[in-house]
């Protein structure tokens, strides 16, 4: 007796292999969307750092034509620049001002100067605690001795993270007395 054998698939080779379809494709899926998501986080993390840097290289360039530091405090700062023009920084409500007027979208936690100065001896010193004449800035003599300052910046992003941002900034128009 002679067996015939139909060419095809039997039901069950027919779910094994949907089944086994099916897998490849969600996993195909999930990496694909995955994929876009870590994508697109990055790119808000890069426009965010392009942002900052943007912002702290305004700041910098501005800063570095100080001529005369007319006020220091631990959170704001006011010059007399190059161009004989004065300028104020501060921060309030989340915000970066140069003479009461903000200068970047950016959200910032906090804000705060440190001020490098050299001493008698020729070594650097850091006020991170400012000599205080009883209002919170610098006395009068520690001005004249400022050769760079520093400034920390926390900004707050969409998601209410923190990013931590430090720059030094050397004074090398700043007259001296």
């Amino acid at each position: 007796m002679a067996r015939f054998y139909k060419s095809g698939l039997t039901l069950v080779e027919l779910l094994i292999s949907i089944t086994i379809f099916s897998i490849i494709v969600t996993i195909t899926l999930f990496v694909f969307f995955n994929t876009q998501q870590v994508e697109k986080k990055l790119q808000k993390s890069w426009e965010l750092n392009r942002e900052i840097d943007l912002f702290i290289k305004k700041i910098s360039r501005s800063i570095k034509e100080t001529k005369k530091i007319l006020r220091a405090e631990a959170n704001s700062l006011e010059i007399i620049n190059i161009n004989n023009d004065t300028i104020r920084y501060c921060q309030k409500n989340h915000r970066f001002y140069k003479n009461g007027n903000p200068i970047s979208p950016l959200l910032i936690d906090s804000l705060s100067f440190r001020y490098i100065t050299i001493s008698e001896m020729g070594r650097d010193h850091d006020y991170l605690n400012l000599e205080k004449n009883g209002d919170g800035f610098l006395e009068d003599k520690g001005l004249h001795s400022i050769f760079g300052i520093g400034i920390e910046l926390q900004f707050l992003t969409s998601e209410n993270k923190r990013v931590d941002r430090r720059v030094f900034i050397r004074l090398k128009n700043l007259e001296r007395f």
